[in-house]
């Protein structure tokens, strides 16, 4: 571990601070919270990395993302930290650039889901993110019949939508 993630930890002024420059794509701050601590942060410590792009993942801040991925290019150690960074694409703002960003910089993305919550498609879908799905359909070529949302087919449960507004 480097000093940075040994001397930051959960709830520190210090990591707070990082998280919400994070969140504002305040470059400047975030990198003086991250070189304050000697050596730039955590070129070992997957976790804490992972905490910083996932806050900016879930805000919608590329400009947060694209800083980290320039300082800590070896990033992930272990690909399973990229699990919440993944997962706050499509629990923030602006997912549609935030995910193009992300399967750019790591294209095997494309292929992780949400668990049993749902696919890329079925979570787009059920947020009313059309741009986002629409990508996914015509760019991405993702099959619609595969789509999900809790384990249900995404074309059922639009159907059940629509035949519901209909009978009202």
């Amino acid at each position: 571990m480097s000093s940075f993630s040994s001397s930051v930890t959960l709830g520190t002024p210090s990591r707070d601070r990082a998280l919400e420059a994070c969140s504002n794509s305040d470059i400047k701050t975030l990198h003086s919270m991250l070189s304050e601590q000697g050596e730039l942060a955590g070129k070992d410590d997957d976790d804490l990395i992972s905490l910083f792009m996932a806050r900016a993942a879930c805000t919608g801040q590329s400009k947060s993302l694209e800083y980290l991925f320039a300082q800590y290019p070896e990033f992930p150690l272990k690909q399973n930290s990229l699990g919440t960074v993944h997962n706050n694409i499509f629990y923030g703002q602006n997912a549609l650039p935030i995910y193009k960003l992300l399967v750019e910089r790591y294209p095997f993305l494309r292929e992780w889901d949400l668990g049993e919550v749902a696919d890329h498609l079925g979570s787009a879908t059920m947020v009313n993110d059309l741009e986002f799905a629409t990508y996914l359909l015509e760019v991405e070529r993702v099959d619609a019949s595969k789509a999900r949302f809790f384990n249900r087919p995404i074309l059922r449960l639009l159907r059940m939508a629509k035949s519901k507004r209909v009978s009202q």
